[in-house]
């Protein structure tokens, strides 16, 4: 930060002798700059404000005053929602994040030096999802009527439910779910991938006979979540002919402003 100097002057015969001290002053001739200029990260939903998005941090290539840098959230809306530690650059939430909401934001946070020199980063935020629902059937039951001449492994009916939640929490499986254990995963099979319901034996043997059971949806996700439906399955004799729809589906369309 100094430099000394030996300063002699001579007449030729005496000699005198001087030390000059030469301080040297900084000059603000940088702008922060950011170690990168944008920055990529992924915050689940539903944490606690104070959570710890990331830290961005500025260099300067002046020294003293001119070299020391402070951060700040430029725009008010997102001070709103996050806080960035003036002196260390650590972003954290100040209010807890629903993906449902909103689900990416972007931080504009200026680092300013002590002349008033400043340096940009944007850091994108990214909401995780968080397995909040759990599987819903489309259908509130599932009742079908199969023949008993039904051979085993012929898909005749099929169970779906969706899930709310993002990712890997919406994968859904099917089983069947027999609590009580009354063999009916014996009898019936379910396909764990499309809800596709078969039986495992020829339906002949169980003629006349009404299966009530349930199937469970439950989704991928930590923690798993689940939801039951029942099904009601009647296998009559093969002699009985069950009415018939002359068509399977039928579509209509209707105005929304229909009275």
């Amino acid at each position: 930060q100094f430099v000394l100097l030996n300063v002699s002057a001579t007449d030729g015969l005496y000699t005198s002798y001087t030390r000059v001290k030469i301080s040297i002053l900084p000059a603000n001739l940088h702008n922060p700059y950011f170690e990168q200029l944008v920055y990529e990260v992924k915050v689940n939903e539903n944490q606690l404000a104070g959570r710890l998005v990331t830290t961005a941090k500025a260099k300067d290539d002046d020294f003293g005053k001119y070299g020391r840098v402070t951060y700040k959230i430029v725009s008010d809306e997102m001070r709103d929602i996050f806080d960035v530690d003036a002196e260390t650059g650590e972003i954290t939430t100040k209010t807890m994040l629903d993906r449902e909401a909103r689900r990416n934001f972007e931080i504009l946070l200026m680092a300013t030096d002590g002349g008033g020199r400043v340096g940009f980063a944007t850091i994108r935020v990214a909401v995780g999802d968080e397995n909040e629902f759990s599987p819903q059937f489309l259908n509130s039951e599932y009742h079908a009527v199969i023949h008993g001449n039904l051979t085993k492994n012929i898909v005749f009916l099929r169970v779906k439910a969706i899930d709310l939640d993002e990712n890997q929490n919406v994968a859904v499986r099917y089983a069947i779910y027999d609590s009580e254990n009354k063999g009916v995963k014996d009898v019936f099979g379910i396909n764990e991938h499309n809800g596709g319901i078969y039986l495992k034996f020829d339906a002949d043997r169980f003629e006349n006979q009404m299966f009530q059971f349930f199937v469970r949806a439950h989704d991928s996700g930590l923690p798993e979540l689940h939801s039951d439906v029942p099904v009601n399955v009647y296998v009559m004799a093969s002699s009985e002919t069950p009415p018939l729809f002359e068509n399977k589906d039928r579509n209509w369309s209707i105005m929304e402003n229909a009275a």
